[in-house]
């Protein structure tokens, strides 16, 4: 085999543990999780990955099926290896191509859990969570036989941000942007012998439908790329810095069809703004393009279930007629509900003026209020619960937070969820800095209240939603309510310490809600049984 393409556990978590425990737990930080936890915890998430023959993997991410759809199309031997096979087949490979969404654990997802969750007040970098000590574990094993090793995927970009790393693991090439326009020819060149740059910068792709080959295997949780980049142009963002299109009808049902038997039928559509599809940009108002993609999906055969990722609340209110057709095609009701993950961002007008003017289209910044309010009722209404994502930590002034928790408060009275994120140097703020990343007890109170809010809003909405967001089996079931348990637990800490400014010990629990998370598993049980 020439190229072995792979990723580190955390991107072949089992898909039926629904989409909290893949896009969050991962991002924990490990001694953060308490030793009589951990060893379960970490059964159900990196259990055997599925293969074919052992070895190359059955789905995989996204990113990998890209590349490998290039190397195979310029005839290069190559295949999609598990991480946890690796060190079988290590003597028969030529070069390791790896892609990674969060190598170092800078993820805005792992940055916030690791500060609020730093306990024990530990230097950010050794705070580690999972992402970080998963990778560090595959990039160990690969070391051992001397290969060359070219790193891609979204994280690649932090190894730019901290580059001892790079010589610290041992990566020849780390690749940052898109790369299915090179991937041959850097591949083609490390096979030859020939030295690559440490670092390749690639330009942006200015055609995803002639430039993107549709995929070979299935991906990952049934993705399907719809779109690329974003028009909106908020200043922290990064696909706000790719070009912005669509991927053509055509290679969406083609690639569907090859996703939808190893996936049980399920195709998730994945875009920064599905409810626009088909829209030129800055065509702010959806015209019902992605009602008619889904009625497409939905006459393969083989198609069962069809999801959406992200979505701009904007693009929602602006045609709540295309909201209720979406509905009715997927069949929504109230036991047969979707999700729809939302940036809401913040409530300070001001910021969204500064950082994010596009944001509200076709509304006025003044209204992002209304716009928020209106359009999650709007999505609830049609049973697709929306997960908003806010950002904290970016030049948050008293009134901004104010403005913040003012929304948040709003929204809560409604199905769906939110988190707020601390700010992480992207797009054009690379250069900033956020003060509050790696320390829950240096946070202003306000900003400490929006996440007690957050937390009250999951562990509520979990116990009407829980098989939507954690999986329907009874083995994740069980450890979702042990989560749940903990997450209590940290709301309580957090709580008392915003009404007694204290410093926190954040994953401490009490008896009783230890019993009651082993009352639920033995209730669960006997069920079962």
């Amino acid at each position: 085999m020439q190229v072995c393409l792979t990723s580190d556990e955390t991107s072949f978590i089992n898909p039926r543990a629904g989409f909290f425990i893949t896009g969050f737990i991962p991002s924990i930080p490990k001694e953060q999780v308490p030793i009589v936890l951990r060893y379960p915890m970490e059964k159900l998430l990196f259990n055997e990955i599925e293969t074919y023959d052992g070895f190359e993997v059955i789905r995989a991410p996204l990113s990998l099926r890209r590349i490998e759809a290039v190397l195979l199309r310029d005839r290069i031997e190559t295949k999609v290896i598990s991480p946890q096979k690796i060190d079988k087949l290590i003597e028969e490979v030529e070069i390791f191509g790896i892609s990674t969404m969060d190598p170092l654990g800078l993820g805005p997802v792992s940055a916030t859990l690791r500060g609020i969750l730093n306990n024990n007040n530990k230097e950010f970098l050794e705070n580690r969570p999972y992402t970080a000590v998963k990778f560090e574990e595959l990039i160990s094993t690969i070391r051992k036989f001397d290969k060359p090793i070219i790193l891609g995927g979204s994280g690649a970009c932090q190894f730019e941000l901290i580059p001892e790393k790079q010589e610290e693991f041992g990566i020849d090439c780390v690749v940052i942007g898109d790369g299915e326009q090179i991937a041959s020819e850097i591949f083609k060149k490390m096979l030859q012998g020939k030295k690559l740059p440490k670092i390749i910068k690639t330009e942006k792709i200015k055609d995803v439908n002639n430039q993107v080959l549709p995929i070979i295997k299935p991906t990952y949780y049934g993705i399907i790329e719809i779109s690329r980049g974003c028009d909106r142009h908020c200043k922290f963002c990064d696909p706000t810095m790719r070009y912005f299109h669509w991927f053509e009808k055509d290679q969406i049902l083609l690639e569907s069809k090859r996703n939808s038997i190893a996936n049980e039928g399920v195709i998730r559509l994945l875009s920064e703004d599905c409810l626009r599809y088909g829209n030129k940009m800055h065509d702010w108002v959806p015209r019902g393009g992605l009602v008619k993609l889904i009625q497409a999906v939905k006459k393969i055969k083989t198609v069962k279930k069809v999801g959406l990722s992200h979505g701009c609340i904007a693009s929602a209110l602006a045609n709540p007629e295309q909201i209720e057709r979406i509905s009715e095609e997927l069949n929504l009701s109230k036991e047969n509900f979707t999700s729809l993950q939302v940036g809401i961002e913040t409530g300070s007008i001001n910021k969204i003026i500064k950082y994010m003017p596009l944001k509200t289209a076709p509304f006025e910044p003044d209204d992002w209020h209304d716009v928020v309010l209106d359009g999650w009722k709007l999505l609830c209404k049609h049973h697709i619960y929306p997960a908003g994502t806010i950002i904290l930590g970016m030049d948050d002034t008293k009134d901004d937070l104010k403005d913040t928790l003012r929304v948040v408060k709003k929204i809560s009275k409604y199905p769906g969820m939110f988190f707020p994120l601390f700010f992480m140097s992207l797009g054009q703020l690379k250069d900033k800095e956020s003060s509050y990343r790696n320390s829950w007890w240096k946070m202003p109170k306000l900003m400490k209240e929006i996440y007690i809010t957050s937390l009250n809003q999951l562990m509520r909405q979990t116990e009407h939603i829980d098989g939507l967001v954690f999986g329907n089996d009874l083995a994740h079931r069980i450890m979702n309510q042990i989560i749940i348990v903990l997450v209590r637990g940290v709301y309580k800490t957090m709580e008392e310490n915003v009404k007694n400014d204290t410093i926190p010990s954040i994953l401490s629990l009490t008896k009783s809600e230890v019993s009651e998370a082993f009352r639920y598993v033995k209730e669960k049980i006997r069920v079962h049984i």
